[in-house]
């Protein structure tokens, strides 16, 4: 039957269906699936992102088939739409020409594809030997490798305002190799800013500069300087190979922060240029500076200087060893920061110059380090002012530094409102001051200065050196051994101020004569004696006030008038008698010698209010706390003499005596004498 034979559409679908969805289980198979085939380009760019002019980049053409899989593809071109914008190489390498924008296309198999780009800022990879303007308008500029700049004919390098410079690791620039090289860049309210690729963690090695010429740096950060050169660098580098003129530079509110290195580096007679001003070094890890002495004075100041590794200016140069000769006048300013001095600076010359070290400066010397003055040619030193903070002179960490030496062609010097700490390495004293005989006589101005803790003595003043007239308000205390050693001339220029708080607060006089007449005032410590003479063709009177004390060494003594004319005016009172003593710290009868008076004593010598212990011992010849040649007269009264070794007084010589010192008119004294209160004739 037709009936049974016919199949119902419904089933024959679904039939179909099944077949086409389990081609295992159906006895029929369904179309076979479309193969891949190239559907669409890309390309890509290596590096990714702006190109900078006179850089390349690689250029790459992808296949990809309709299923969005890589496919490969046949032969490639390209080309540039503008090429004076970009140019590319038939193998897909991209170089940079000029500002702005366009594309590139690369064609395979009869599809293409573009990419759009953007030539901005430019790159320097090649030494430059003829001037250039690197303008605003082509930043950023970026520098890769360490560049010379400099010619035969001379070379300038400008930095026009606004300007970018971006620097590569190991990069840098080389004014100078190569022959005459030098930079402007004068940044005004559109700053010039050189730093690194990035913010974080790129670094520079900074600018060299070398040869003859003058640098102009103005208005212009440097960032993230100074260190990746195989060894910490300065940001700011000036050379001197020693062979002719070294290259100065002129700084005008210029910042250099957040670097590896130091800020700035001078070597020989590289200098500052007159005029700069306002440099600030923030954020290194390094020093702040580093400088010849002789270029401290042209240092820019008015910047900021903070949070570096050590802030210091050190004064140091690296290139010349021979040690740091100031010849001509120079004034140190105030920087904020210390200088720091690691070799002994002499200040002398023929042109007769003068330090002058502006107050509130803070000096630190390596140890036994100093300033020497006029020792070979005239010089001076000004330390300081009347107003303004104090000037700190110190050591660096524990050990002493030389001090202030002042010889004989010294000119008229000064230290006011100054404060030097642990000084007088090798007992030369914090403040040393001598000269030859025959030649000038040394005296500075000490006006308000403090030493302290100075290693052995705080002041020496040998033959003729002296403290100048208006010195006062000395203070020296917290020493190692005594405050000061002295010759006689120098005792009598003592200028008013506190000696005490050191090991042994007495004054060391040296084992010099009284050659003038000359009046010794109370320093509030004891003078320390050997042997005193009082004698000479001049006949000089030693005057000594009030309160003063002479403490002699064992067998020490003061002679007046022996073997020359000389005279003693000992002139006490109630309250501050003039005490002659002994050095011995507990009482000890014939420590000493005594006083001598000789037989050629000036008519106007006298002991008034005076007292003498322990004196006495024997000298050879006699002993007797003071010997008196012959009759003068009643030269001695009110006193006290005590604890002489044997007599009291001995009046000598074989001429009658008419004067008896222990009549009771004269007030004097006599206790505990080993001896009678007077012996002789």
């Amino acid at each position: 039957m037709r009936r049974e034979s016919s199949t119902h559409p419904l089933i024959v679908v679904a039939y179909t269906a099944t077949c086409l969805f389990l081609l295992s289980t159906c006895s029929e198979a369904g179309p076979a699936p479309e193969p891949p085939r190239l559907d669409r380009l890309e390309t890509s760019l290596a590096p990714a992102g702006p190109l900078l002019q006179s850089d390349t980049a690689r250029a790459h053409l992808l296949g990809y088939d309709q299923f969005h899989n890589p496919h490969p593809i046949g032969a490639v071109t390209w080309h540039s739409n503008d090429s004076s914008i970009a140019a590319i190489t038939g193998d897909g390498l991209v170089r940079g020409r000029s500002q702005g924008s366009t594309s590139i296309v690369g064609s395979a198999d009869g599809l293409s594809a573009s990419l759009a780009l953007v030539v901005a800022g430019t790159l320097h990879r090649e030494a430059i030997r003829a001037s250039e303007v690197w303008a605003a308008t082509g930043a950023p500029h970026v520098v890769e490798g360490r560049l010379p700049v400099g010619g035969p004919g001379g070379v300038t390098l400008t930095f026009e305002p606004g300007v970018t410079v971006l620097f590569r690791p190991n990069s840098g620039l080389d004014f100078g190799l190569g022959g005459a090289g030098t930079l402007v860049a004068n940044g005004t309210s559109a700053p010039i800013v050189l730093r690194g690729m990035t913010d974080v963690g790129s670094h520079w090695d900074g600018l060299t500069f070398r040869g003859p010429g003058q640098a102009e740096v103005r208005h212009t950060t440097l960032r993230d300087c100074g260190g990746t050169f195989g060894m910490p660098l300065a940001c700011v580098t000036l050379r001197d190979s020693g062979g002719g003129p070294a290259p100065t530079i002129l700084i005008d509110e210029v910042l250099i922060r957040g670097g590896d290195g130091s800020g700035v580096a001078l070597e020989g007679q590289a200098r500052f240029a007159a005029g700069s001003q306002g440099l600030s070094v923030e954020n290194m890890l390094g020093v702040v500076a580093t400088v010849p002495v002789s270029a401290a004075a042209g240092f820019p100041l008015g910047g900021s200087i903070g949070g570096n590794g050590t802030n210091e200016i050190w004064l140091r140069d690296t290139l010349h060893t021979s040690g740091d000769m100031l010849a001509v006048s120079t004034t140190w300013g105030n920087p904020g920061v210390p200088w720091h001095l690691y070799k002994t600076v002499f200040i002398e010359g023929p042109q007769a110059p003068i330090l002058t070290i502006a107050a509130g400066s803070t000096l630190i010397f390596e140890y036994a380090t100093g300033f020497v003055v006029g020792k070979g040619a005239p010089g001076g030193l000004q330390i300081g002012g009347a107003a303004g903070a104090w000037v700190v002179l110190k050591s660096e960490a524990q050990y002493s530094w030389g001090g202030l030496q002042f010889w004989s062609q010294a000119l008229p010097s000064s230290v006011t409102r100054t404060e030097l700490r642990r000084c007088g390495s090798g007992n030369g004293g914090c403040v040393f001051m001598t000269t030859d005989v025959g030649q000038g006589a040394p005296a500075p101005v000490l006006d308000s200065v403090t030493i302290l803790s100075p290693d052995g003595l705080g002041v020496v003043a040998l033959r003729y050196g002296r403290f100048g007239a208006g010195s006062r308000a000395l203070r020296i205390t917290g020493g190692s051994g005594y405050p000061m050693m002295l010759w006689t001339g120098a005792a009598a220029t003592i200028p008013s101020g506190s000696f005490t708080g050191n090991a042994q607060d007495v004054i060391l006089i040296t084992a010099e004569d009284v050659l003038d007449s000359m009046t010794w005032s109370n320093p509030g410590v004891p003078f320390g004696i050997v042997h005193l003479l009082v004698a000479h063709q001049n006949n000089p009177v030693l005057t000594l006030q009030p309160g003063v004390v002479l403490k002699f060494n064992q067998y020490g003594d003061l002679q007046v008038g022996v073997g020359s004319p000389g005279g003693l005016r000992a002139l006490g009172t109630d309250q501050a008698p003039v005490t002659f003593t002994s050095y011995s710290p507990v009482a000890y009868p014939g420590f000493w010698n005594g006083l001598v008076i000789g037989p050629m004593a000036d008519a106007s010598t006298l002991l008034d209010h005076v007292t003498v212990d322990d004196a006495g011992a024997f000298d050879g010849v006699s002993q007797a706390a003071i010997k008196i040649a012959r009759d003068y007269g009643e030269i001695i009264r009110n006193s006290l003499i005590r604890r002489s070794g044997d007599c009291g007084i001995a009046r000598q010589g074989v001429e009658p005596w008419t004067t008896d010192f222990t009549a009771l008119q004269l007030g004097n004294t006599f206790q505990d004498n080993t001896g009678p209160s007077q012996c002789g004739p």
